[in-house]
């Protein structure tokens, strides 16, 4: 194209130049659309997102320009621009071919007005100079030039697996994703993401600061099995990840910029995962496949803790718990008076899960909380010994103790940890960590006049920042006094699922809650500005800055209503001209939403609604009209002691935008059912979900898309020292045939079995747990580019045994085939561990062994050793000291050096 364009560009000029002696002159000229098309208008008047003309004309001359486009959905021109022609041949890109103020027609107005972009399809742009006059004040004929264009802006993936929230006991998980198809067929490029999350951070926060454990491009499949050669996921941690649709590399102009294709910038919901050595009891695979926002759309579902008694939870970096999680444990505290223990249990169950009946949409299944809470209380490096299976919680949950140090005008709450790491590789390959970290953490309370006003104080600081990503350095200060509470430095203020969800705003606000009032106000900055960097391939995004407030008012054990604003800006000025020349805008957005809640506690039934109303700017520079949309949720619940039935109605049209929530996808209509049973001896529990998604319900795009959601998870106990859990899952996604586009469909089903059984042998304690899990994603589509498929077979085994009170040891390997079509990778990894306690000396160590070999296609079979080992020295009560040593020789069988990994860290650790 670009060598058709330059033979055509050097012809127009030797043309103009043969008639510049002539008696007369006229102007010539073409018009060509870019290699991918902006759909929105609004781009088109700041960014050269649409065409560029090249004009060649033999004397300097004036003319006016107007735009027509044309197709079958309708029509639409342009408003003329004046514009001055100077001699020989002149560029004009799409910001200066016209106004484009568009008075438009047909469906693509109605697409227009209901989405702010152009439907898909095939569209005509013709160029028209007019009153065309020489710089002598000679008339010259007219010019029209054509070109034509398609657009297609496809939905982004919807991530599989590992389901959000979800506990995985395999080190090499295989992550999935739905296709996300264009008009032509094809598929675009996808760039996956992964990330570790640190202690306070929102999985928003971390997927777009953190340093990643991996970040890779993947072309033609929707799958990726989890190397070995990148670091290795690490026992307890918590992960997150996602996928982004982008141009494949090749058709990245320039190189250094990553260009989104879709909508929300290509960008998939963020999901979080916990890694876990040894399958877990009672549904530590919990949730079902699908697009799942997730239960907490800000991913603190592992931040809850005990609360001291009497004070609220501390908000700093979102442990403020939002609206709907108060009211659930408020419900729980009242139906516990009136309902049998065991109802309370479960409610105050499904709070700390924060389950949510809906499959698509805000509350996705989630892991159990006895799991989460396990995982995270396991030693970190280690991998722990199989669990017993898990005892009955409390009748009542008793808060830990908090006496505090200091005096009684000053007294020092919570926890704080400092750890310093070091890194270091030899051999091929490039290092995947920095050679040096270290990481600061707190979650401090101080407590003033005897502890009637409490001034939390969180800290997150490490040395894994990345400097062309948002920040990962957090500081918060909010000082609370009885019902009045203030907010200082990073905060996830959390207001709603419509306006703020998963923000993490750098500014300032408030907490009042007088009597049954609740006012809240936010004030800050979102995100910072990104530049293109020419050493790496990044997008740039202009700094954003909210202000958002609150007013409820209600009784949070009955009826509740709240009504909340948020309006969020970029700063047209954070980017320089030559850093937003592509796609990216500086946008503008608020929204109005009202949230109202009723409850029946005698008859266990809980009503929700939510409603929100938007004007969305997608570019400040640019005039066009502010785009309208609404949003609209309905939510019921009946809990009962065994049993429990929710149902949830989502409708977002298609010109609804929240930039307050990155998981939040506009334009589809979501339908789910969830349900809950078990029999009263406890031996035999059931969970089950459907949910139904129309995408397009705007009618904007080529074809609408249908998706279909089932999931059952069961666990069953006939006797104590034995049980196992079953999930089943199954997800179709199906894109109808429209205009210009074929078919696809995709169908997605996972089946896990997990055992376990506990045994006494020659009076030693044994625990036997195994896992087995079948992931199958099935691709099809009639369209002439193929679609992969992906099929991966996961086993795991572990065994310990409790030898002496001071000493468990642990045997457990996993095998993980995967077929991508493409190519089949193996990896089977096995090794001994222990945990050796000694109570009088405060010493706890344990240790752990791996030999991993993996083998990918035909290139042989790659081998890895790897030692690990932590040291835990409680040297008083409150204070710890913790080591750790990672070792990891990784060999390759295609020839290539062999590379050492050596990582060591320090924490010293302190609870007040």
């Amino acid at each position: 194209m670009n060598r058709k364009l330059a033979i055509l560009s050097g012809c127009l000029v030797a043309f103009g130049l043969a008639l510049s002696g002539s008696a007369w002159a006229q102007l010539g000229g073409i018009v060509t659309a870019v290699p991918r098309p902006s759909a929105y208008p609004a781009d088109w008047q700041n960014t050269p997102t649409l065409a560029t003309m090249l004009i060649v004309s033999s004397t300097p001359a004036t003319c006016y320009l107007e735009v027509f486009l044309t197709s079958d959905k309708g029509q639409g021109v342009s408003t003329p621009k004046f514009q001055v022609v100077p001699q020989g041949s002149t560029n004009y890109y799409t910001q200066h071919l016209t106004n484009w103020n568009l008075h438009l027609t047909g469906r693509i107005k109605e697409g227009f007005d209901r989405t702010g972009r152009l439907p898909d399809g095939t569209y005509v742009l013709t160029v028209h100079c007019f009153n065309v006059m020489s710089a002598a004040g000679q008339p010259l004929p007219d010019l029209f030039a054509s070109t034509t264009f398609t657009l297609s802006v496809p939905q982004p993936p919807n991530l599989l697996y590992p389901t959000n929230e979800s506990v995985i006991p395999v080190a090499n998980p295989v992550f999935q994703w739905t296709p996300s198809i264009r008009a032509s067929g094809s598929q675009p490029a996808y760039r996956f993401r992964l990330v570790e999350m640190l202690p306070g951070q929102t999985p928003l926060r971390a997927i777009e600061g953190n340093y990643p454990l991996l970040e890779t491009s993947v072309e033609n499949g929707t799958a990726l099995s989890y190397p070995s050669s990148v670091p290795q996921l690490v026992n307890g941690r918590r992960y997150a990840w996602r996928i982004q649709s982008i141009e494949p590399v090749s058709a990245q102009l320039p190189q250094d910029v990553i260009l989104p294709v879709g909508t929300n910038e290509g960008k998939s919901q963020v999901f979080t995962f916990t890694y876990h050595a040894g399958p877990r009891t009672s549904g530590s695979q919990a949730g079902g496949l699908g697009e799942a926002p997730g239960a907490s759309p800000t991913g603190h579902a592992s931040s809850d803790g005990p609360e001291p008694e009497g004070l609220p939870r501390s908000p700093g970096f979102g442990g403020l718990r939002n609206f709907a999680d108060r009211l659930v444990h408020a419900m729980a505290g009242r139906w516990s008076a009136t309902s049998s223990r065991g109802a309370s249990r479960a409610l105050v169950s499904a709070a700390s899960a924060r389950q949510d009946p809906t499959p698509y949409g805000p509350g996705a299944p989630a892991a159990a909380p006895d799991s989460a809470g396990a995982v995270l209380e396991a030693p970190a490096d280690t991998a722990a010994p199989a669990t017993a299976p898990p005892t009955p919680a409390p009748e009542t949950a008793q808060p830990p103790e908090d006496r505090g140090v200091g005096p009684q005008w000053l007294k020092l709450h919570g926890t704080a940890s400092v750890a310093n790491e070091t890194y270091s590789r030899e051999g091929s390959g490039a290092p995947t960590r920095p050679f040096h970290s270290a990481r600061v953490t707190t979650g401090l309370s101080f407590g003033l006049m005897n502890d009637h006003m409490r001034m939390p104080f969180d800290a997150l600081v490490s040395g894994d920042q990345v400097s062309f990503r948002e920040n990962i350095n957090q500081f918060a200060l909010h000082p609370q006094f009885n019902w009045a509470g203030l907010q200082a430095g990073n905060f996830a203020p959390q207001y709603s699922t419509f306006t703020m969800a998963d923000a993490m705003v750098l500014g300032a606000g408030f907490e009042l809650t007088p009597q049954k009032w609740r006012i809240g106000f936010a004030d800050g900055k979102s995100r910072k500005a990104i530049a293109a960097d020419p050493a790496v391939a990044i997008q740039p995004q202009f700094a954003r800055n909210i202000l958002a407030g609150r007013v409820g008012y209600g009784d949070p054990l009955n009826n509740t209503v709240e009504v909340s604003v948020l309006h969020a800006k970029d700063n047209r000025n954070s980017l320089s001209a030559s850093d937003s020349l592509l796609e990216v805008t500086a946008e503008a957005n608020t929204v109005y939403g009202m949230k109202a809640q009723g409850v029946l506690p005698r008859h266990h039934l809980k009503a929700q609604v939510e409603g929100a109303w938007s004007l969305y700017d997608r570019d400040q520079r640019a005039d066009n009209p502010n785009l309208k949309g609404r949003a609209v949720a309905l939510k019921l619940f009946r809990e009962t002691v065994l049993t429990s039935v929710g149902a949830s109605f989502e409708l977002l049209e298609g010109g609804f935008m929240s930039l307050g929530n990155s998981g939040i996808t506009n334009d589809r209509r979501d339908v789910g059912l969830t349900g809950r049973a078990q029999i009263p001896s406890g031996k035999l529990s059931l969970n089950a979900n459907a949910g139904w998604r129309t995408d397009n319900v705007s009618k904007v795009m080529l074809a609408g898309t249908e998706r279909r959601n089932y999931s059952l998870n069961a666990a069953w106990m006939p006797r104590p020292n034995f049980g196992t859990d079953f999930q089943l899952g199954y997800m179709s996604d199906d894109v109808g045939s429209g205009d210009s586009v074929s078919s696809s469909s995709n169908i997605t089903r996972i089946l896990a079995f997990s055992p376990h059984l506990t045994y006494a042998a020659r009076g030693i304690q044994q625990t036997v747990t195994g896992s087995a899990t079948v992931q199958s994603s099935d691709n099809n589509t009639i369209a002439p580019f193929p679609l992969t498929s992906s099929h991966s077979l996961c086993l795991v085994a572990n065994w310990s045994a409790a030898v002496s009170p001071l000493l468990a040891v642990t045997f457990g390997g996993n095998y993980n085939r995967t077929d991508l079509q493409i190519a089949v990778s193996e990896i089977s990894a096995f090794g001994p561990g222990f945990v050796w306690s000694l109570p009088r000396q405060r010493i706890a160590t344990s240790a752990q062994l791996d030999f991993t070999r993996s083998r990918t296609g035909n290139l042989g079979t790659d081998t890895q050793f790897a030692p690990r080992c932590e040291l835990r020295w409680q040297a008083t009560p409150h204070h710890a000291l913790i080591a750790r040593g990672n070792f990891r020789r990784y060999r390759y069988a295609v020839g290539a050096p062999e590379f050492d990994e050596r990582v060591a860290s320090l924490e010293y650790a302190v609870t007040l």
